[in-house]
């Protein structure tokens, strides 16, 4: 959801107002974590997102074995600690209504929004442009749908450089910054304090970096995060409800991970900053010239203009049969494990043509395209870089009589190839 009106932080140095600091320190030195707090007052059947569960268990059902198949959403929410006996009926914990909930009942119990996301046509050293926020997206719903959607967003506008493994002929088009910015924004989801309503937490894709920042410390120094020791958990529910999926490593190894990532791309150091006193906690991707991992942003910008198609590796937030896998692996997380998400359905269209010589009209019709040069770009051009379709004249490109058709590789690929869908992508 976007709303430009949501308060904004334009100072580069300036960290956000500090004035529910005191509130801080009861909520984290309580016996009990505040997203375990009970919520009398709600229905155990009501409060929660049906296609948000949906998703979520048929992940959970296929990393755990099927567990809990046979339940039904309330009590398969029970079994998980999300939903608790009060008195004679069950009513859910904080942790259910913002990992699980309908957009209202989140706003109930979060008085802001989860996460904001700016887009920034500058260097960090040249702070936000003095202008009204337009490149931005403000997530107000539960905490899959804010995974779902500033994954799906990172995922659009990520460089993503296209290979197909010639072994398992397998396509892999992950951005090299991923496991860094997916570790990162799970952090920020399954840490930050939900109990402070006045500040929000922000993702900052600057030209030369990507910062991180939330309300809510650390709870201990830098060096410590660093090590293998298990840390201290601010919303364990949250962290177990995310770990169910694979989405959250065991405690203490997440920003180990960021480090050793971020690091292996030939990138600086990450920086973190955690402050204490004013319970808050920043951490920046360093990166020379990229953002988002390899997102830069005047390509954002000349996409959501453009109306470049939709990547289908990642699901729409809203949609009611949200089907993914994010497990361990990277490319599973990007891609889950069926041969049919191996190419794009319009490459699959491609592929599935040209088993005999085509030429690049046939091509763009059986494709459903009809924009020349972007056709050729989006399309048909990794194909060839692949080595997946080759042209009968490669000497002259643009020659009249060009024909395409498939190379060995691409006839190997194509047996593993569903039939195309004749429906339009995104």
């Amino acid at each position: 959801m976007n709303r430009d009106e949501a308060g904004d932080r334009t100072e580069r140095h300036e960290w956000p107002d500090a004035e529910r600091g005191e509130d801080r320190f009861p909520r984290d030195d309580a016996a009990d974590p505040y997203d375990g707090g009970v919520l009398e007052e709600l229905e155990a059947h009501q409060f929660f997102h049906p296609p948000s569960v949906r998703w979520y268990r048929s992940l959970f059902s296929d990393r755990n074995s099927g567990e809990g198949q046979d339940l039904g959403d309330v009590e398969f929410l029970h079994h998980r600690g999300l939903v608790v006996e009060c008195g004679d009926r069950l009513a859910p914990t904080r942790a259910a209504v913002l990992v699980f909930g309908r957009p209202r009942y989140v706003r109930q119990v979060l008085p802001r929004p989860v996460v904001d996301c700016q887009f920034i046509g500058a260097t960090y050293d040249d702070g936000p442009p003095d202008r009204h926020w337009t490149d931005r997206i403000v997530v107000e719903e539960n905490l899959l749908q804010a995974w779902l959607t500033v994954a799906e967003r990172y995922m659009r506008h990520a460089e993503r450089p296209f290979s197909i493994d010639t072994r398992t002929l397998r396509r892999d088009d992950v951005p090299p910054g991923y496991t860094s910015f997916r570790e990162a924004l799970i952090n920020q989801l399954i840490h930050q304090d939900y109990g402070d309503g006045g500040r929000t937490a922000f993702i900052r894709f600057y030209r030369d970096r990507t910062v991180f920042w939330n309300p809510g410390d650390a709870g201990a120094p830098t060096r410590e995060l660093l090590d293998r020791t298990a840390k201290e958990v601010r919303n364990p529910l949250i962290a177990a409800a995310f770990r169910g999926i694979g989405l959250a490593r065991q405690a203490g190894t997440g920003i180990r991970a960021i480090f050793r990532d971020w690091q292996g791309l030939g990138h600086a150091a990450p920086v973190i900053r955690s402050d204490e006193a004013r319970s808050e906690f920043e951490l920046a991707l360093v990166g020379e010239g990229v953002a988002a991992g390899g997102a830069r942003v005047d390509d954002v910008r000349a996409a959501d203009r453009g109306g470049e198609e939709r990547p289908t590796d990642l699901p729409r937030p809203d949609m009611a049969d949200m089907v993914s896998d994010h497990g361990d692996q990277v490319r599973a997380d990007v891609e889950g494990d069926q041969g049919s998400d191996r190419l794009t359905a319009r490459q699959r269209a491609i592929v599935a043509a040209c088993d005999v010589l085509r030429s690049l009209a046939e091509l763009m019709e059986r494709a459903d395209v009809s924009h020349r040069s972007h056709f050729r770009r989006k399309h048909l051009k990794p194909l060839l870089e692949a080595g997946v379709v080759r042209m009968t004249n490669p000497a002259n490109p643009r020659a009249p009589n060009q024909k395409y058709v498939l190379t060995d590789a691409g006839a190997a690929l194509r047996v593993d190839q569903p039939q195309p869908s004749r429906e339009r992508e995104g």
